[in-house]
């Protein structure tokens, strides 16, 4: 997706930014502590604000004596966000910040860690997710509505956002960022969930139906789901005998989503899948087509947008959370972000 960590940078925007609450916010790999988003935008301001590359800092020891210590930010902040108080001090943008406090808070239907820390008129709030990190920072001295209630309320606003598209999240991001979430939100061996409500999904282009981003992430799990190399299968003729034939996946799911039933069915991971519906919807202001189409215990919906085509896959063994409803309800919630951020 062209110009995706810019369009990630323009969320955080709108959520933390453009209300007059937080000065400054940034996204993280929950894995890593590698922020990869930042706001505000203009000029790149909000990477000024969040992150510095290492420093030396003066830092007292035991004896009260001071010792010059390189900080490294990324690793502190993780350390933070892990419920841990990092042994040099929580440093963000060159300054640091004092710990305050550590709660427990619920958002949506999810538990998340809630950690507050500030230093004189400045204070940040720092809330894991299950793949992500929300930084949200304020400044009092900039707004009278930047304090550190406030600031909260934000980045807890953002952080259930971010939890409400869930699995999504990880392919919105594209292959590369969502690697770094994927031990948080798969099971061992590369599965999802048992809350899941999706098995695998993928992005592609809807002019060329190529699949460029998939999940779960884990070992590329999602890959062997939703996508296999040209295959050949028998295929029934209309004279009721067989004939070996070249599935092309690419060609048969580009058809799919634009409204066609492929003539040699829809192909999916290297398993045929049977359309069995086709609607109109509405996300936001975009109207858009739903393709439901399943085979024994599995089924998948496709969403086009104006750019891209959603696929959502599921799969009834792995959960009760896993049906067709919740497929499709969850396939919608990830095409209506993207119609949103214009894709």
């Amino acid at each position: 997706m062209a110009e995706e960590e810019g369009s990630w940078d323009t969320t955080i925007q709108e959520w933390l930014i453009d209300e007059g609450y937080c000065c400054a916010g940034a996204l993280a790999y929950l894995e890593s502590g590698e922020m990869y988003a930042a706001a505000p935008v203009a000029g790149e301001a909000g990477w000024g604000m969040v992150y510095k590359e290492d420093h030396e800092e003066d830092i007292m020891q035991d004896d009260m004596s001071e010792k010059k210590v390189t900080i490294n930010e990324q690793s502190c902040f993780l350390e933070a966000a892990k419920g841990t108080r990092p042994k040099n001090g929580l440093w963000l943008g060159g300054e640091k910040y004092t710990i305050t406090q550590t709660t427990d808070e619920t958002v949506g239907d999810t538990d998340v860690k809630v950690i507050m820390a500030n230093r004189p008129k400045k204070g940040v709030c720092i809330v894991p997710t299950t793949t992500q990190i929300v930084l949200a920072m304020f400044n009092e001295e900039a707004s009278a509505s930047q304090n550190a209630g406030n600031c909260k309320k934000t980045a807890l606003a953002f952080a259930e956002y971010l939890i409400g598209a869930g699995y999504w999240i990880m392919v919105a991001a594209g292959d590369s960022r969502a690697n770094a979430g994927a031990s948080s939100s798969s099971s061992s061996g590369g599965g999802t969930s048992t809350r899941a409500t999706a098995a695998a999904g993928a992005l592609a282009y809807l002019e060329s139906g190529e699949m460029y981003a998939a999940a779960p992430t884990a070992d590329e799990a999602g890959w062997g789901m939703v996508y296999k190399e040209d295959h050949e299968e028998e295929i029934m003729q209309d004279d009721m005998s067989t004939k070996k034939v070249t599935i092309n996946e690419q060609s048969a799911f580009l058809e799919a989503a634009k409204g066609q039933r492929p003539a040699n069915g829809l192909w999916i991971g290297g398993e045929k899948y049977t359309i069995t519906q086709t609607t109109e919807e509405t996300v936001g202001d975009t109207d858009v087509k739903v393709i439901m189409a399943n085979r024994p215990k599995k089924g998948l919906c496709l969403v086009p947008t104006t750019s891209q085509i959603v696929l959502a896959m599921y799969n009834e063994e792995m959960g009760a959370t896993q049906n067709a409803g919740n497929c499709k309800k969850t396939a919608l919630a990830f095409a209506e972000y993207l119609v949103g951020a214009g894709y």
